[in-house]
Formats: C-alpha cells, structure tokens, sequence
C-alpha cells in the first residue's frame, strides 16, 4: 500500500472513530449529562481493576481458538504472538465499519503479514473464527430465551428480538450450508466473475492490474482448501469452540461487573443473555457497531433489569471502554509489534 493509500485509510478510521464518539456523546445527551456522570462517580476503582482483568481473559481465550486454527492449517504461533495477531483482530473489528463483516479482510491482511501464509490462508482462518465464535453465542442466547420465558420474565419486545436473532442464526447456518456443499461449484464461479472484475477494471481503469485467471483460480482454491482441512478436524474444533465459549463467559462477566462497579448486581444469567444478543447488532456503518450495539444493550438491560436508565448508560460507558477503546489501544499496540518485528 502506498502512502497516499495509508493517508486515505487513517483518515477513514479517525472519522470513523469521531462519528462514533458523537454517537455516544448523543445517547448521553438525551438520557440526561447530568445524571450519567452522577453515576459514574459512584464506581469502585477495585472493581474497574476487575473489569480490566475479565477483558484481558476475554481476549487471551478467543486468541486460544485462533492458536487452534492456525495450528490446523500448518502455522502455529508461541500463545504470546497469537493474543498479538488476534489483538491485532480485534483492532480491524474496532476501527472498520460493520464489525467483523467489513474488517474481515483488513484482519486477514493482519494474520497473512504476521504468520508469513499467503493472503487467502489469512481470510480463511479469520473466517474459521469468526464462525466458531458465533456457534457459542447462539447457545447462549437460546438457554437465556428458554430460562426467561419460564419464568415469564420477557417483555414482547424482547421476545421479538430473540425471535429475529434465531431467525438470522438459522439463515446464516443454512447459507453456510450450502455453501459447503456447493462449495466446489461456488468456487468456478467466483473465479469467472472475479476474472471478469479483473479485466474490466483493468481495461477502463488506471490500475495495471497482472493476475492471471491461473493464479486467480490458486488462490481461490487455496481459501476453499484450507477450509476444508478445519472442518475435517472436529476434535480440535470443539476445542476452539469450548475456548470461544469461555471468552463469551468472561464478555458476560465483564457486564456484570460493569453494572457491579456502580453498585448494582443484577441476575448473573442476565449479561449471558444480553451480550450475544447485544453483539448482533454490531453490524452498523460505524466502526464497533456503534449506535447499533449501545442501543441494543440499553433496550436489553432496561427491559431485563430494575436498573434506571442514567446508571444503564453509565455502565455502558464503562463496558464499552473496557470491550472497545481497550482492545483499540491492545490492538494498535500488537499491529505495531508484529510489523515492527516482521522488519
């Protein structure tokens, strides 16, 4: 990338990162300045030290998946670099907009540059991930809607939005379905269409772009190859999982003490609801789902708790420091280390 294309991506991230910040600033203004710092100052330092801890937890368990998949695909990494690279993950999700579904390929670039495996092994272990996180996060949501609607403890709103988030969690596992199986024909035809791409930008761009359909065809396959040798090691993938899950736990965690910090303890099974559910609507034009995922959080804490609304967005801001801006400074932190040690 040259520096013109650097410039342009900076520039991108910071008012992508100023959009979201006044983003924020507007839901502490309409829920009241006043009454939002009046509940921050009630938080416990001892239990923000907490908070700093569970996301360190957090992070260090979902880079355990990633240590799997790498380990899969023939690039293994010390326990060290891999919380680095998934760090360095974490900060794409962070800083692009829409969540993990626009920063899939800047995390790729990031796994690529830091494991010396060719870009497409790069975007298939970011993608082997990013689905073995999601697999959990269903799970989770599913007992928390069976464990409220026993106790006849959801309202119709959020009975709905259970019901989409399952719906979509269907969609997505059927389109992924057959994807596999069709997964051969899907490749043939993503090689002809991206060549066509290819050419046309070529033909009426200023771009010189040299890749021949051969190569393009390599590396195609290479995606669909190295996706295949995950799926055909399940133990190792219910390892990934079972780590995926416990780094959902410490999220949830992280929550709870969020809320704990400012002197309310709600039920511990609520956060473990909350959090996969919250996590869908990351999916916004902002960088880190914002607007999206903070909305969601106070609809779903509001709707599940007796907490007010000012101490609700408090906590959120506690929680977002802690699950955003944290792993923002981690992960800029990591891409630094790994280029500078990649010279």
């Amino acid at each position: 990338m040259d520096a013109r294309g650097r410039k342009v991506n900076v520039r991108s991230v910071v008012l992508g990162l100023l959009a979201s910040v006044l983003v924020l600033a507007l839901i502490v203004s309409l829920v009241g300045v006043s009454a939002v710092v009046g509940a921050l100052n009630a938080a416990k330092p001892s239990v923000i030290v907490a908070i700093v801890v569970a996301v360190l937890l957090w992070l260090t368990a979902w880079s355990s998946a990633l240590h799997v998949v790498l380990s899969v695909l023939g690039y293994p990494q010390s326990r060290l670099r891999t919380l680095l690279v998934y760090s360095s993950i974490v900060f794409a999700n962070s800083v692009t907009p829409f969540a993990q579904a626009g920063a899939e390929p800047l995390a790729a670039l990031f796994v690529s540059r830091a494991t010396d495996a060719e870009y497409e092994t790069g975007l298939s272990v970011v993608v082997s991930v990013d689905t073995i996180n999601l697999l959990p996060s269903v799970g989770f949501a599913a007992i928390g809607f069976a464990y409220f609607a026993v106790r006849s403890a959801l309202n119709p709103r959020l009975e709905l939005a259970v019901v989409l988030f399952l719906a979509v969690a269907v969609v997505v596992a059927a389109v992924a379905l057959f994807g596999w199986r069709a997964r051969d024909t899907i490749a043939t035809s993503l090689v002809g269409a991206l060549s066509s791409l290819l050419e046309t930008v070529d033909r009426r761009t200023p771009l010189a772009i040299d890749l021949p359909e051969r190569e393009l065809e390599r590396r195609v396959m290479l995606f669909v190859s190295n996706v295949e040798r995950i799926a055909r090691t399940p133990r190792l993938l219910a390892v990934g999982v079972f780590f995926s899950a416990v780094g959902w736990l410490f999220l949830a965690a992280t929550l709870w003490l969020s809320l704990y910090s400012l002197g309310y303890a709600i039920p511990v099974e609520a956060p473990l609801f909350i959090v996969p559910l919250a996590m869908t609507a990351s999916v916004t034009p902002l960088p880190g789902g914002f607007g999206g995922v903070d909305a969601a959080y106070i609809l779903l804490l509001g709707g599940l708790t007796n907490v007010s609304l000012p101490s609700i967005t408090a906590a959120l801001l506690v929680y977002r420091a802690a699950t955003y801006l944290l792993p923002i400074v981690l992960g800029g932190t990591a891409v630094t280390i790994l280029e500078t040690s990649r010279r």
